[in-house]
């Protein structure tokens, strides 16, 4: 058996190898890029939600009633959405 006869399925197993190993790379790649999104998506719905309510908690600290009905109110809202 002549090395020569080895090196020629070798380059080919090389080459398929070389075109999972890119096609992985691109599945990994969309993934990450879409979960990224999704991690930004909340963080901004978290910074959105907490902007709403500060000014709730603010009030809360100077009239407990008023903290009373604004939660109220804040239920009722996401109740409709």
């Amino acid at each position: 058996m002549d090395s020569t006869s080895l090196i020629g399925p070798a380059v080919v197993a090389a080459g398929v190898s070389g075109v999972i190993a890119g096609i992985g790379l691109l599945v990994t790649r969309s993934t990450t890029i879409g979960i990224h999104r999704e991690k930004i998506e909340a963080d901004q719905d978290l910074a959105r939600q907490t902007a709403a309510i500060e000014p709730v908690i603010e009030e809360a600290a100077f009239d407990p009633e008023s903290f009373k009905r604004s939660v109220l109110l804040l239920a009722e809202a996401r109740g409709r959405s």
